[in-house]
């Protein structure tokens, strides 16, 4: 059975305002998308990163459970994607990407490193 890790990009800390006020908001489409391959026999899981710190700590989850395939879910209609794109075009973590993207390669888990920087460059 191929097996699937699921995640999304909400970093609620990347919003000051919207951490103060402590109101998550679950990754609906994201948890859709993981029950839709999981119902097609998919070992699914699910790496929620609504309070995490940043890109960087999915890492770990990425090389405990050596997933088939990683699929990073977004809801370009959710006001906490648009915050979050808004952050990577204008000084965000672009870095932190291309440096998640070296160590997965070095993992054996993902392409070259730069093939994933520019995906999420022209996904931004």
């Amino acid at each position: 059975m191929k097996s699937i890790l699921f995640s999304h990009s909400y970093f609620l800390r990347f919003d000051p305002k919207q951490w103060a006020t402590g109101q998550p908001y679950a990754p609906i489409g994201t948890l859709y998308a993981a029950a839709v391959m999981r119902e097609k026999d998919y070992a699914v899981s699910f790496f929620d990163t609504m309070f995490t710190h940043g890109p960087e700590d999915i890492l770990p989850a990425l090389r405990i459970s050596a997933p088939d395939y990683f699929v990073l879910y977004d809801d370009g209609f959710n006001y906490l994607t648009k915050m979050c794109l808004t952050r990577k075009r204008f000084g965000g973590p672009l870095d932190q990407i291309r440096d998640a993207a070296k160590r997965l390669k070095s993992w054996g888990l993902t392409e070259a490193p730069e093939e994933v920087a520019t995906r999420a460059l022209a996904i931004i």
